[in-house]
C-alpha cells in the first residue's frame, strides 16, 4: 500500500534521447566540431488504471470499485470503508468508482555539440521538456442509500445529530466540501489527500538534463564513450494536498551520475549506402535529498490515513473514573471535543532521496541512404525512496487516538443525565470497521451492545465522582452501563508507517522510430516519428498478508512523438 504515485521525470527517457539522430551523433568522419538541435513534441497516456488504483487502495478495491458503508448497514462488504469516519449516517451505503489516468503533452528541446576542435571525441548534451500534464482520478459515486439515520447521543456529540447536520456524501467529504456540524465538538474538514473528481492540470518545465562526455573509441564502425551528467530540478514538489497529485519533473531532486554510450555496425553494404547497427545507452544517477510533504498510514493498518482521530487531554473533567477490579482508577487522558481525519495529522514534511536511478535503451537500427528505422527495448528503474521524518510530529505536541466506532460520551445515571467525555479509544480499528459493532450482520441486540463500548482498548465500566460514584450509561435515560479505556492508547510517532510513503519504480518498454534526412551542404534537416509502449509492473501491495514496504508505482503508458531538427 502506498500513498502516492511516483513516475519518472518526463525528461528521463533514454529511448527518446537516442532515436532520430542516432546515426548523426558520435560521428567519427568529421574532424571539426558540429552541432545538432532537435525538437520533439510528444503525447503520452497511461493505461491499466486498475494498477494505479490498486497502489492507492490495495485490497479495498476490486475492478476499480470500493464500497463505503455505515456501521449499521446489514451485509456490509468486508472490504467496505466505514462511512462513520466521514461524518456520514450509519445506514449510508454507496459504491465509489475510480479510474486514474495520466495524460501529458510535452515538447522537448535537445542539443548535442561535438567538440572535436577542442578534443576529438569530446561532446556535450542538454535537453529539457516543457510539459502540460492532466491527472484525473475519474472518481464517481453511485448511491445505494444516502442514509437517514441520526447519530445517537454519545457517538460524536452529547446530543443526537440529525441527518441534515451530517456530511452530505462521501464524495463531498473527500473534496473537503462537507463536514458534520456538531454542537459541542469540532469535526475538522479533510485538508490533505483530497480525492478531487475533476482533472488536475499543471504546466511546468521538467528537469534540465546536462551531460559532458568523451568517446574513448570512435570510428565509422563503432564507438564507445562515457559521460558525466546532472539534472537541475525545475518541476514541482509534492505537497500531498491531493491524493492523485500531478507531478512534473523528478519531484525537485538534484541528480548527479554518469552514462555509457556505444554502437557497433554489424552489417554494411557500401554500394547501396545501407547498414545495420546496434546502439546502447545507459544512464545512472543519484537523486539527492530534498524536502517534500508526504502522507502516511499507521503501521499494519492500510488506508488508516482516512480513519478518524479524536483529540485527547490530560486534564480530566467531571471526575471521570474507570472501575478496575472494584477500585476507581482515573484515566490518564480524556476526549477533548475534537475530531480530525488522521491524514491531516500524518501529512508531514520529510526528506526524500534515492540511491540510484537507471535508464537505458538497447536498439537495432537500419539505415538505407536517407531513411532510418529503429526497433528497441528500454528500461527505467529507481531504487526505493529513502524517507526521513522531521524530528517533531503532531503526536509529539498533541494527544490523539483512534476513535473507531467507540462512543466518546457517557451519561450520568441521574435526573440531570449529564454528559461526560470518556477516555474510550479504539486502537484496533481499521478503515473497514471498529471493534464494537459487528462488521457484517447487524441486529438490534448487537447495536445496543455496541453502544456500551464493549471492545475498546482496556475496557472497564465508567463512572464519575470522587467518593459516591455515579455510573455512566450508554444513552441518556438508558439502563446499559458504558465502558471507558483505562488506560487509553494514544497514537505516537512510532506508529507512523514510513514505508507507506516509500515508492520505487520499474518499467519496461518497447519502441520503434523512423527518420528521414534531407541532404544539404552545410545544414542538414531531418524529420522522424516514433512510438513506444511502457509496462509498469503489478503493484503487489502485500507479502504474506502484510503491506509491502516499497511498492512499484510506475504507471503503464504509451507514447507517440515527432522528432525534427538540424545538424550543422
Amino acid at each position: 500500500m502506498c500513498t502516492l504515485i511516483s513516475p519518472h521525470s518526463q525528461s528521463v527517457d533514454a529511448t527518446r534521447e537516442l532515436t532520430g539522430w542516432e546515426n548523426k551523433i558520435n560521428n567519427s568522419t568529421l574532424d571539426e566540431s558540429y552541432r545538432l538541435f532537435a525538437i520533439t513534441p510528444q503525447v503520452t497516456l497511461s493505461y491499466q488504471a486498475d494498477r494505479i488504483a490498486e497502489c492507492f487502495f490495495g485490497e479495498s478495491i476490486c475492478k476499480n470499485r470500493f464500497q463505503v458503508a455505515g456501521s449499521r448497514v446489514h451485509e456490509r462488504d468486508k472490504a467496505a470503508w466505514l462511512a462513520d469516519y466521514f461524518g456520514l449516517p450509519t445506514d449510508y451505503n454507496s459504491t465509489v468508482f475510480v479510474e486514474p489516468r495520466i495524460a501529458q503533452a510535452m515538447g522537448t528541446i535537445s542539443y548535442y555539440g561535438c567538440l572535436n576542435s577542442w578534443l576529438k571525441g569530446l561532446y556535450v548534451r542538454a535537453h529539457s521538456s516543457l510539459v502540460y500534464a492532466r491527472w484525473d482520478l475519474n472518481m464517481c459515486e453511485t448511491f445505494i442509500s444516502t442514509g437517514s439515520n441520526a447519530h445517537d447521543p454519545g457517538y460524536f456529540s452529547s446530543e443526537s445529530i440529525d441527518r441534515e447536520n451530517l456530511s452530505e456524501t462521501f464524495s463531498a467529504f473527500m473534496k473537503g466540501a462537507s463536514t458534520p456540524q456538531i454542537a459541542d465538538a469540532t469535526f475538522k474538514a479533510l485538508q490533505c489527500g483530497l480525492m478531487e473528481p475533476c482533472s488536475q492540470r499543471l504546466t511546468r518545465l521538467a528537469d534540465i538534463q546536462l551531460a559532458i562526455g568523451y568517446n574513448i573509441l570512435q570510428n565509422k564502425d563503432y564507438h564507445f564513450g562515457f559521460n558525466i551528467r546532472c539534472a537541475i530540478p525545475t518541476g514541482n514538489k509534492r505537497n500531498a494536498h491531493l491524493l492523485f497529485e500531478p507531478i512534473i519533473g523528478n519531484g525537485g531532486h538534484w541528480e548527479l551520475g554518469g552514462g555509457i554510450t556505444t554502437h557497433i555496425l554489424f552489417w554494411q553494404e557500401e554500394e547501396f549506402d545501407e547498414y545495420a547497427a546496434i546502439y546502447f545507452d545507459i544512464n545512472l544517477t543519484h537523486m539527492f535529498a530534498n524536502d517534500q510533504c508526504r502522507s502516511f498510514d499507521l503501521c499494519h493498518n492500510p488506508n488508516s490515513r482516512y480513519m478518524l482521530a479524536q483529540r485527547m487531554s490530560s486534564f480530566i473533567e467531571d471526575d471521570l473514573v474507570g472501575i478496575v477490579e472494584g477500585e476507581a482508577t482515573t484515566p490518564t487522558y480524556q476526549f477533548s471535543n475534537e475530531f480530525s481525519p488522521l491524514i491531516n495529522l500524518t501529512t508531514l514534511p520529510v526528506s526524500v532521496s534515492n540511491s540510484i536511478q537507471a535508464d537505458f535503451a538497447l536498439m537495432m537500427g537500419y539505415t538505407q541512404q536517407r531513411n532510418s528505422w529503429t526497433l528497441g527495448y528500454g528500461f527505467w528503474g529507481r531504487s526505493c525512496d529513502d524517507v526521513a521524518l522531521c524530528k517533531v510530529t503532531p503526536f509529539d505536541l498533541q494527544l490523539w487516538a483512534l476513535k473507531g466506532d467507540s462512543h466518546v460520551f457517557g451519561f450520568e445515571n441521574t435526573i440531570a443525565q449529564t454528559a461526560v467525555p470518556l477516555s474510550a479509544t479504539n486502537s484496533n480499528a481499521t478503515i473497514h470497521h471498529g471493534t464494537n459493532f459487528a462488521p457484517k450482520h447487524i441486529t438490534q441486540s448487537q447495536i445496543d451492545t455496541g453502544k456500551t463500548n464493549p471492545k475498546i482498548d482496556n475496557a472497564v465500566p465508567a463512572s464519575t465522582g470522587t467518593s459516591s460514584f455515579i455510573q455512566l450509561r450508554s444513552q441518556p435515560g438508558g439502563s446499559n452501563r458504558i465502558k471507558t479505556s483505562v488506560q487509553p492508547i494514544l497514537i505516537t510517532t512510532k506508529d507512523i508507517n514510513c514505508d507507506s510513503a516509500r515508492t520505487r519504480g520499474l518499467a519496461h518498454k518497447f519502441f520503434s522510430s523512423f527518420t528521414h534526412t534531407i541532404e544539404r551542404d552545410e545544414i542538414v534537416p531531418y524529420l522522424g516519428f516514433g512510438a513506444q509502449i511502457e509496462f509498469g509492473q503489478k503493484a503487489n501491495n502485500c507479502v504474506n498478508g502484510e503491506p509491502k514496504n516499497c511498492v512499484n508505482t510506475a504507471p503503464s503508458v504509451w507514447a507517440v512523438w515527432l522528432k525534427t531538427g538540424v545538424s550543422f
